[in-house]
């Protein structure tokens, strides 16, 4: 931890993997078996997966990610303990029918529906993130204007990035092969667009920046380590020719 516990949050994927092996401890069901009878079954959301070869018979989107400063195809192994932080699958309509959720407006019971606005109550016991948002059930909760409440995420070929506005009834969800900061960039450029807020257009992406600074690194380090094993195989050379000695270390 960066600081005492208590004194500010830090955001931790593990944790959702943490939760995800309580719901299996508790319920003697394996979390994917939880989510989709408790959850996707419910809701009709027959368009979200958790396990990779559900999806095989549709037309899923090949993932992607920098290098060498381009978008190359990835295949990204299966990482089945990370599935409850960052692993669903889905498409736009089961993302549309979760935002409504979200806003209230999807036609949930009463008690499905305090259970999904509890999620949005944030935890004011410690101060806002230097963004100034304040964690709340899985999202990020600011308090400018009307009230803001999103999440990014993404994992080694796909990213994600949802927010919306209660009070205004506004949702925006944005879905892309690659892992990217500028998912999250256009997504609250479009909702930004539609409260009528200023754009933010000089966004910038993480993982280029450091495939950039990986390529420099690599591009210096290159000719370096010719040169140096030049200088080494000439050495080597002279000392089989004799031309050069190499002298012994003297301990007194």
């Amino acid at each position: 931890l960066e600081t005492y516990p208590g004194e500010q949050f830090n955001y931790a994927s593990i944790n959702y993997d943490i939760l995800g092996l309580v719901i299996q401890k508790v319920t003697n069901q394996s979390f994917e078996q939880y989510v989709q009878n408790n959850i996707l079954n419910q809701f009709n959301m027959g368009n979200t997966f958790l396990f990779r070869k559900d999806v095989a018979k549709y037309d899923m989107s090949k993932g992607y990610k920098i290098g060498f400063l381009k978008p190359i195809e990835f295949n990204a192994p299966i990482y089945r303990g990370n599935t409850p932080a960052g692993y669903f699958i889905s498409n736009n309509e089961d993302m549309e029918k979760w935002i409504r959720m979200q806003l209230g407006i999807y036609g949930l019971s009463d008690d499905q529906q305090k259970a999904i606005y509890s999620t949005h109550i944030p935890n004011r016991s410690v101060p806002p993130s230097g963004d100034g948002s304040s964690y709340a059930g899985g999202w990020q909760v600011f308090q400018n204007g009307p009230g803001e409440i999103s999440h990014a995420g993404s994992n080694p070929n796909f990213s994600s990035f949802v927010v919306f506005h209660p009070q205004e009834k506004l949702g925006v969800a944005v879905m892309a092969n690659m892992n990217s900061d500028y998912t999250q960039n256009i997504g609250q450029a479009i909702m930004d667009t539609l409260v009528g807020e200023s754009v933010v257009t000089n966004g910038k992406d993480t993982y280029k920046s450091i495939d950039a600074f990986s390529v420099t690194v690599l591009l210096f380090m290159v000719p370096f380590s010719i040169i140096t094993l030049y200088f080494i195989f000439i050495v080597m050379i002279q000392v089989y020719k004799k031309k050069r000695k190499l002298e012994k270390n003297k301990f007194k």
